[in-house]
């Protein structure tokens, strides 16, 4: 009787190479579509604590202020150096950069109203609220809102 010997297979045949470089591939596109998502959001995150700080702040000087002045002229929702509806750069300055400039990549626009509550000089409530909106990297308008209620 005869011995068959086998040859012991070196290497990697080409269709184990194709299929092992297609799953690499994929593993690759998954990975780079994660990575977009996740650039996403951190860009959208930081647009929206922007959008709340600025919305923050001209709440707090409105509550700063006295009682009877909140809402009138010179109020801070109405007289701001930026205007009670302004627009408002991510440093928090205004500019007059048209879109698309250096340093004007998002544009925020607040808006403050405040609502008395009661008639006359005995009205003892007022609602001040605060709108910031801006517009993200997909051309959608998001909206940050803040109100609270001031008694005198």
């Amino acid at each position: 009787m005869r011995r068959v010997r086998r040859r012991r297979a070196r290497g990697m045949l080409l269709i184990e190479v194709l299929i092992a470089l297609l799953v690499l591939m994929v593993a690759a596109a998954g990975s780079l579509a994660l990575l977009s998502s996740i650039i996403h959001s951190t860009q959208f995150s930081g647009q929206a604590q922007t959008a709340s700080r600025l919305a923050q702040d001209l709440l707090d000087r409105a509550l700063a202020e006295p009682f009877a002045t909140v809402g009138t002229a010179g109020s801070a929702c109405v007289a701001t150096e930026l205007g009670p509806n302004a627009t408002i750069y991510a440093d928090g300055r205004r500019t007059d950069l048209s879109p698309g400039s250096p340093g004007n990549k998002v544009e925020y626009r607040r808006r403050c109203v405040v609502q008395t509550l009661g008639a006359g000089a005995g009205a003892g409530l007022k609602v001040i609220r605060v709108r910031v909106e801006f517009q993200d990297e997909t051309g959608t308008w998001r909206t940050i809102r803040l109100g609270v209620q001031r008694a005198s």
